[in-house]
C-alpha cells in the first residue's frame, strides 16, 4: 500500500485511557485532550502507535534512528538467465536464488526497455499477492518460503537482461530472512551474458562506517579501487587480484577518518570509471 486504507501512519492514544477489551479497533479511543481552563502548567501523555511497522524498523524518533536488526553477513544472490522468446516479443526470464536456507525476500524490481506482463511460479509458488505492479517499469515483490520465479516480460529486439532488471528499494526494501530469521542482503547477478567492466554505486550510500563496492571484470586479473576527497586527496587505495565477473570490496571510513562527500575510482587494464559516495557522521 503507498498509505494505509482506513488508518493513518501514526496514532495518538490518551495514555490514561483504558480499552474495554483485547481489540482496540472496536471502540473510539480519545485521540485528543481538552483543556477547559488553562491556569497553570500541564503535562498531557499520549502513547504514539506507528501503523503497519511489523518488524520494529520504522524510524520512530528526531534522530531517525531504527531498532537494531539481527543482520547476516550471508546475501541472497539472484541469478538471471539470458532472455528465452518465446513468441515474436515475449520473453522470458528465469531467476535463481543461490541461497538454499531461505524463508522471505523482499525488493523492488526496476525495469528498463522491457514491459512486465506476468510473474510465473517456479520451485515457489506466486500468487498476485507477492507482487505489485506499480508501473510499465517499478514492480516490488515480496514471499515469503525459497527460491525461483520466472519474470515473463515484453521487449523489443536485442534486449540485455542484465541491463534491464535491477533490484533495488526504491519502493520495498531489498532484504531476505534465511532460517535463522536474520536479514540478508539481496543482490541480482546475470550469469549467460559475457561480463564487461562496470564499476556499481556503493551501497549503502551514504554511509556512516561501511561500505560495499560492486566491480565486474571480464577476465582474473589485477584492478585498483583509489579514494579521493573533493580535493582530490587521495584517501586510500585498495589493489588486489581479482576473479573474472562481480567482485565487492569494503571500505572502512572510520579506519581513514573519512567524510563527507568522496570519489572512488577504478582501474583495471585500459578501463577506469569514477563514482561518488557520502559519508554522514
Amino acid at each position: 500500500y503507498d498509505s494505509y486504507p482506513e488508518n493513518e501512519s501514526w496514532r495518538f492514544i490518551d495514555r490514561d485511557y483504558l480499552f474495554a477489551d483485547n481489540d482496540p479497533l472496536d471502540e473510539e479511543f480519545p485521540e485528543s485532550y481538552m483543556i477547559e481552563n488553562f491556569v497553570s502548567d500541564m503535562t498531557v501523555n499520549f502513547i504514539g502507535v506507528k501503523v503497519g511497522d511489523v518488524n520494529n524498523s520504522a524510524a520512530v524518533n528526531l534522530n531517525g534512528n531504527t531498532a537494531i536488526e539481527n543482520r547476516s553477513s550471508e546475501q541472497l544472490v539472484l541469478t538471471t538467465e539470458a532472455s528465452i522468446k518465446t513468441s515474436s516479443e515475449l520473453i522470458s526470464i528465469p531467476v535463481y536464488a543461490e541461497q538454499a536456507r531461505l524463508m522471505g525476500m523482499q525488493f523492488t524490481m526496476e525495469l528498463e526497455g522491457i514491459e512486465i506482463q506476468n510473474i510465473r511460479s517456479g520451485q515457489i509458488t506466486l500468487t498476485e499477492a507477492n507482487y505489485a505492479v506499480l508501473s510499465q517499469d517499478v514492480v516490488t515483490f515480496s514471499w515469503d518460503n525459497t527460491p525461483i520465479f520466472i519474470i515473463e516480460a515484453k521487449a523489443g529486439n536485442n534486449v540485455n537482461v542484465s541491463d534491464a532488471i535491477k533490484i533495488s528499494s526504491a519502493i520495498t526494501v531489498a532484504e531476505a530472512y534465511n532460517d535463522n530469521q536474520e536479514v540478508m542482503d539481496v543482490t541480482l547477478n546475470n550469469r549467460s551474458v559475457e561480463q564487461v567492466y562496470s564499476l556499481a554505486q556503493n551501497t549503502p550510500n551514504p554511509f556512516t562506517n561501511n561500505t560495499v563496492i560492486e566491480f565486474v571484470i571480464p577476465t582474473d586479473q589485477s584492478v585498483s579501487i583509489a579514494i579521493h576527497d573533493v580535493s582530490g586527496k587521495l584517501v586510500t587505495e585498495i589493489k588486489g587480484n581479482y576473479s573474472k565477473g562481480v567482485n565487492r570490496v569494503e571500505f572502512d571510513a572510520e579506519e581513514v577518518n573519512a567524510q563527507g562527500i568522496l570519489y572512488y575510482s577504478m582501474k583495471s587494464g585500459e578501463f577506469t570509471a569514477t563514482k561518488k559516495m557520502v559519508v554522514i557522521k
